[in-house]
């Protein structure tokens, strides 16, 4: 069946001129750029570009304009040549369809290796023409994508983990690892934590955000279970330290296809409870969550309908990433700030999460000293570098702190995964372990060998104390077996 599509205005073809980095039609009072002239210079390039699938009618009220386009007979897309025309590569071209292609489902959740891999595997290997895209390109694409707001990177965090067991520090390294990730490769850092799926969120986390320099959480679910109910929908969340981040707390369900929006009954409720705080707005889910991926079509097609309607409608709607609400209200006058209601505790789960603070109790045990020895690590490279022009291990240690990171997945650490999981965590844990240890004792020795024991009658036994306070323990010596004999005697300094 042929298609034909009628254009009252310019306003269709100019959609998809724009979806490609072209102008299409405007009539002259739209258009901005220089003079009339040049007006009807951009009309007949972009009629030069589509002439063959434009037809025209004359009408009492004028001509119009309606492309018309037969699928059965059309071998190429049609705005292949505006693409090209923009001083794109077949390559360019060829990469923006295949990655839509790949990425357009919702039950795709790729890494860039992944992605480039499926690209070779089971697109290039059609083409006549041999054709390469490596992983720096695929990156430099989607960065443009990124740039011109079409994705959007949000969360902060390098991993989706966690956030009652893994300690303040993990926390930090977390957020570090993933807005620096984003920055980058794609040029932008989120100021917000997205955890749509995880068991809880513990006091320390908004003053851990704020310290991170953050402004903003969203999850949906508290839904599930929370100790406390739903403490409000829009608000304010202190943490320990008497900081706050905005909270996004009530943003409805994570797996629902949109019918509607402005008629939706869960939008008008969360809307009519937020008047009560003068705050003239909400935030809604919508998609497929837990596996990656994206709304369906049919979702997408509802919203970008209801945006159609803003200039008729006094609710205005938005396709928006998850942190623009907190710099809107971030932007909003300091007096309704203040109204905006207050939580001021921990949102700790019930049912859905008790087990998840103790299963698999050697996982978390693992953690916890993965996370000790790494501070000893850390504390001593760092002052073996400054008084020893000792070798900072930045590499190593990032690299064991991203491997401990990654087992902090809200379905790995507390303990919901399956055995195959742990098999691997465990073993993940160990090669850490290993890593922060070996830094530990490398930068320790480099210490130790600079220290001044002349005044020492024998043979000088460091002890590194790795805490910030004096303490007293066992210290436990091997000592080499030729000094081993009846003159051994060990004193402490009063002796």
């Amino acid at each position: 069946m042929a298609y034909t599509e009628l254009i009252k205005n310019f306003e269709r073809i100019r959609d998809y001129m724009r979806e490609f980095y072209v102008y299409g039609f405007k009539s002259r009072d739209e258009y901005d750029k220089k003079s009339a002239r040049s007006y009807d210079n951009e009309r007949r390039r972009i009629e030069s570009y589509l002439g063959e699938y434009m037809g025209f009618h004359q009408s009492e009220k004028g001509k119009n304009v309606f492309l018309s386009i037969d699928s059965r007979s059309v071998s190429h897309n049609p705005l292949y040549s505006v693409l090209k025309s923009k001083s794109f590569t077949d390559g360019d071209i060829t990469l923006h369809f295949i990655l839509f292609d790949i990425l357009h489902s919702p039950e795709v959740a790729l890494s860039l290796s992944d992605i480039t891999a499926k690209i070779d595997s089971e697109y290039l290997s059609s083409f006549s023409e041999p054709m390469v895209f490596d992983e720096s390109t695929v990156r430099k694409k989607l960065k443009e994508y990124v740039a011109s707001g079409q994705w959007n990177v949000t969360g902060s965090a390098y991993e989706n983990g966690d956030v009652n067991v893994p300690s303040p520090e993990a926390l930090f390294r977390n957020i570090l690892l993933g807005n620096n990730y984003f920055e980058k490769n794609f040029g932008k850092r989120s100021c917000d934590i997205f955890l749509p799926d995880c068991f809880g969120f513990g006091y320390a986390l908004p003053s851990i955000m704020r310290h991170a320099n953050l402004k903003g959480f969203t999850t949906q679910k508290l839904t599930w279970g929370s100790a406390y109910g739903v403490p409000f929908d829009i608000g304010k969340w202190y943490g320990v330290d008497g900081n706050y981040v905005y909270a996004n707390t009530n943003p409805r369900s994570y797996d629902k296809t949109l019918t509607k929006v402005r008629e939706n009954e869960d939008v008008v409720k969360k809307l009519n409870e937020n008047e009560q705080y003068s705050l003239n707005m909400t935030a809604i889910f919508h998609g497929v969550g837990d596996r990656g991926g994206a709304p369906k079509e049919p979702s997408v097609k509802t919203v970008c309908d209801e945006i159609k309607l803003n200039d008729t409608s006094d609710i205005e709607v938005l396709s928006a990433p998850a942190d623009k609400i907190f710099h809107d209200i971030d932007a909003l006058p300091e007096d309704i700030k203040q109204k905006l209601p207050v939580w001021n505790n921990e949102l700790v789960m019930t049912n859905h999460a008790v087990g998840g603070y103790t299963s698999r109790a050697v996982g978390k045990r693992w953690n916890r000293r993965n996370e000790e020895i790494a501070d000893m690590a850390e504390r001593a490279c760092v002052t073996a570098t400054a008084i020893c022009g000792y070798e900072y291990p930045q590499e190593t240690l990032t690299r064991a702190w991203k491997r401990v990171i990654a087992h902090q997945f809200h379905d790995d650490l507390p303990g919901t995964s399956v055995q195959r999981a742990y098999r691997r965590s465990w073993n993940d844990y160990a090669m850490s372990l290993n890593q922060f240890t070996n830094e530990y004792e490398g930068a320790a020795k480099s210490i130790a060998s600079n220290l001044d024991t002349s005044f020492v009658k024998g043979v000088a036994v460091v002890v590194n104390n790795p805490m910030e306070y004096e303490r007293t323990g066992v210290v436990t010596v091997k000592i080499p077996s030729n000094l081993c004999g009846r003159n051994m005697t060990v004193l402490d300094k009063e002796e």
